[in-house]
């Protein structure tokens, strides 16, 4: 039976909806409703329905009706294929390589065979694909459509109560099986200590594959059936309805992981979480939303057609945009804001034509540009300078949904479609392929530098002795001049941070007096619902600017303390000048890479700290979202209506301490670099005392044998990477040959 069944049924007896409608005693509209979605039809009204129209509502089969899922075959089996033959590839030559020596054995910071291993298993995965918005706004309806069935309990009522990560069957590790296929539970019910890793929750999917933890009865609950998770799973927000469905409570269940055989699970996992509570005198709770942004690759957000892009959904969105940005996203396949679909939702035909929903879309795409583009935009600009990140790209990712009318699903299924077969598949493979590529080009470059180094030696073995010698007389000089400069550069430091508020709270007061606001107010918004927009939303966007004017003073101040740690840092831990002819005393001469990725951040440009730092400076979640301002008296004040609002967003704005919780940001982005600068101080000693072992134990004997069997060592690891494939089509021909 095909989806417009009961349409056609009233067609073929020359009715109309209104007839229909007034004879089963409803509006016209909400009948409209039940021909677009007859799953939702009461029973008692479907019995008066057959009667009107002569069939037995007994005799209906609906399943014809439901939507068969997206389907996009496999889109990573090339990267799988890859994969394989990189292991096959590696895995037989490695064992040789590994009883020859230990994993590194000069200590130099050249890559291993773990390192190998850790970067196949980080490929060795699907994108994340989360599905967020508030209560009731559709999400596990749509996440039930793209799986093809009515996998997740979905009503009104009762509300989605678990965080679902829904995986495809076969990705279910071996020990879950027994549960999946003899039993027939495919849902497993974690605590929100299962996450916990070294005192701190950190959501990993790597994690959903480590037996230890299902074998803790503290983070693996319980494992039940699909049809169980519709009792536990959800929520009923009336404890009458909670008595009469006879629902029950699960303790301390944070997660439900669910294994679904359906094809859209090839091409993605999936995240559906818990609605975020509409109540905008709350603070939006970061432990709801920290797991989908540390989870998922992209993320399809949804709002109602009624209130379509409020506050609430804004806020959500920029923590999304803002905490979520994975490094996929640099890849120049990825265009801009393509990782996030934002979905209005509960279109039915009945309630909105087409030139409605059009509008619809272009003043929420505007409403959340507004509120973005200042402070947001400019830090996904920093991971993909070349991305324009304009209204209009914005606009492209605006779509709307209607599980029962497929014309006002075509876009989402399009544009997601695309993605994730093409797009996100073609980036990751791309992506895998550079990093092969640099991790080849480390090893030759260190191997090389190590082997010379080692050569050297040998040639210079009395003069290496010497040079040891030197650094340890030269360590007390050293470590004094290392006290003296760190503890100016964090006093240099703790002054910008000091300066940067006092420059961000003066810039504050010019942009939060009333004409300023005022100006921006009337700038901003025009036309007939200019006041009511502006009502709603020219708060959210004056904070956007505060936080943009944020952010660009960390960058800019940075920018003044950054040749001094790049300086003292350069000059402390270097690797140039390794011949032992042309020493300066008490420098480790040898070729260990002290620039690991703290020094790297610290060494880099004002982007990439600012970037990596930038959670800090804008927390949406830690500001209320108490914005609304209220409109009742305007009519007879003599006050425009743009300067009345501007006075009352000034008031709001003191009152909240929204300046005061910036300028706190701010503090916390100091403290955070001279915490990296001080933890980036002790890895670097820690590295160079075993840089000083390694000469130690080098010089030590006056038997080159060690040495000899080192750059033989070395050579070995060179050819080891030098022969790997360096792209999926090299790899294949490398298959062939063999």
């Amino acid at each position: 039976m095909n989806s417009t069944w009961l349409r056609d049924l009233r067609n073929s007896k020359e009715y109309s909806q209104a007839y229909i409608a007034k004879r089963l005693g409803i509006s016209q509209s909400q009948y409209g409703r039940y021909e677009l979605e007859p799953d939702d039809i009461p029973y008692g009204k479907m019995k008066a329905l057959g009667i009107l129209l002569g069939f037995d509502p007994n005799e209906i089969d609906m399943s014809q009706n439901v939507f068969q899922g997206l389907n996009l075959g496999d889109p990573y089996s090339n990267n799988r294929e890859y994969l394989k033959i990189l292991r096959e590839c590696t895995i037989s030559k490695a064992g040789s390589l590994l009883e020859s020596q230990p994993a590194n054995p000069t200590g130099i910071d050249a890559p291993d065979l773990d390192e190998l291993m850790s970067l196949l298993k980080e490929f060795d995965r699907k994108p994340t694909l989360a599905i967020a918005g508030k209560f009731d706004t559709g999400k596990t309806r749509l996440a039930n459509f793209l799986l093809g069935g009515e996998y997740l309990p979905v009503k009104r009522q009762p509300a989605t109560k678990y965080l679902n990560i829904i995986r495809h069957i076969s990705d279910a590790p071996l020990y879950l099986k027994d549960f999946i296929y003899k039993d027939n539970k495919q849902v497993f019910l974690l605590s929100q200590d299962f996450w916990n890793h070294n005192n701190e929750l950190k959501y990993d999917f790597t994690y959903l594959d480590d037996e230890t933890k299902f074998k803790d009865q503290n983070k693996f609950i319980k494992a039940i059936t699909l049809h169980a998770l519709g009792e536990y799973g959800v929520y009923f927000h009336q404890r009458a309805k909670r008595a009469i469905f006879g629902h029950t409570e699960i303790d301390n269940v944070h997660t439900a992981v669910v294994y679904i055989d359906s094809p859209f699970l090839l091409s993605c996992n999936l995240l559906d979480i818990p609605g975020i509570a509409d109540q905008t005198d709350l603070v939006l709770d970061d432990s709801r939303l920290k797991p989908v942004s540390e989870l998922m690759d992209s993320v399809i957000y949804m709002s109602q057609l009624n209130g379509f892009m409020d506050v609430v959904d804004q806020l959500t969105i920029k923590y999304f945009l803002n905490t979520s940005i994975k490094e996929i996203q640099k890849a120049d396949s990825n265009t801009c804001f393509n990782n996030t679909f934002f979905v209005c939702s509960q279109v039915s035909p009945a309630i909105a034509d087409d030139e409605d929903i059009t509008d619809t879309l272009e003043i929420g795409a505007d409403r959340l540009y507004d509120s973005i583009e200042n402070s947001v935009i400019p830090n996904l600009r920093l991971h993909k300078p070349a991305g324009e990140y304009s209204l209009d790209d914005l606009r492209e990712q605006f779509v709307t949904f209607w599980a029962e009318y497929m014309p006002r699903n075509k876009n989402l299924i399009d544009k997601l479609s695309k993605y994730l077969k093409i797009t996100l598949p073609q980036a990751y493979l791309l992506q895998f392929e550079e990093k092969i590529a640099d991790l080849k080009e480390r090893a030759n470059i260190q191997c090389r530098k190590s082997i010379e180094y080692f050569e050297d030696v040998i040639k210079n073995l009395k003069k290496a002795k010497a040079e040891l010698k030197q650094i340890k007389e030269n360590e007390p000089k050293r470590k004094k001049e290392i006290s003296i400069k760190s503890s100016e550069i964090k006093l240099h430091i703790m002054e910008q941070k000091t300066n940067s508020v006092n420059y961000f709270k003066n810039k504050s007061d010019f942009k939060l007096n009333t004409s300023s606001i005022e100006s921006i107010i009337r700038e901003k918004y025009s036309g007939n619902k200019a006041r009511d927009e502006a009502t709603k939303n020219a708060p959210l966007v004056i904070l956007s600017q505060l936080e943009g004017e944020a952010g660009e003073i960390c960058r800019d101040r940075y920018e003044k303390i950054r040749p001094l740690i790049v300086d003292f840092l350069e000059m402390t831990y270097d690797e140039e000048n390794l011949s032992f002819d042309n020493q300066q005393p008490g420098r480790v001469k040898i070729p260990f890479n002290f620039k690991r990725l703290g020094i790297d951040i610290l060494l880099g440009s004002s982007a990439i700290l600012v970037s990596s730092f930038i959670s800090v400076i804008f927390p949406p979640l830690a500001v209320p979202i108490g914005m609304e301002i209220a409109v009742m008296g305007w009519v007879f004040n003599r006050q425009s209506w743009q300067e009345r609002l501007a006075i009352q967003i000034k008031d709001k704005f003191e009152k909240n301490r929204y300046v005061e919780k910036i300028s706190e940001g701010i503090e916390q982005f100091w403290d955070k670099l001279e915490q990296e600068f001080i933890q980036t101080l002790e890895q670097s000693e820690t590295q160079r005392i075993d840089a000083i072992k390694e000469l130690e134990k080098i010089t030590s004997t006056n038997n080159t044998e060690y040495i000899v069997n080192n750059i033989q060592r070395l050579k070995e690891l060179r050819d080891f990477f030098n022969e790997i494939p360096s792209n999926y089509l090299d790899a294949k021909e490398k298959i062939k040959s063999l």
